[in-house]
């Protein structure tokens, strides 16, 4: 006799006062006004942001925090809750505490991914943030190519 397993999942909506959800992302500058209070912190986090249809934030989540150089992030983490809510794009944003507002090699490479897995899963990835204390760089402008082509 086989063994199956079976996963049970279950979302409940709350409603809930947040200045964050229902705001449109329209441009990176908006994004990083919204998440500037990234550019405080002290260890790497990364931050996945849900949109529906409108670019209209519908909810967003803190997938990973690293140390003060790195981070490790599954691309499932940024593309579960995205999946689960059946919205067509994401932002990814991500902060250095160095102040850096280049993004590694490690930053790219990791972008280009997430570009195919979200064209793979029908889930467009708008942008890719860093964010720091010295402003933010949006990786859609100054990396376009780790982007799949509309």
């Amino acid at each position: 006799m086989a063994l199956l397993r079976e996963i049970t999942l279950r979302y409940q909506f709350i409603q809930v006062d947040c200045d964050i959800t229902g705001n449109v992302i329209d441009s990176p500058h908006r994004i990083a006004r919204i998440f500037s209070d990234l550019k405080y912190e002290t260890k790497e986090k990364f931050i996945v942001v849900t949109l529906n249809t409108r670019h209209e934030i519908m909810n967003y989540e803190v997938v990973a925090i690293g140390d003060v150089a790195s981070i490790q992030v599954r691309p499932i983490e940024l593309f579960r809750t995205a999946i689960i809510l059946n919205a067509p794009a994401i932002v990814a944003i991500h902060n250095h505490p160095s102040g850096s507002l280049e993004p590694s090699a490690a930053d790219k490479c990791f972008t280009k991914r997430l570009a195919r897995i979200g064209r793979d899963l029908d889930v467009r990835l708008l942008d890719h943030m860093i964010v720091s204390s010295k402003g933010h760089n949006s990786l859609r402008e100054t990396e376009s190519k780790l982007f799949y082509p509309e």
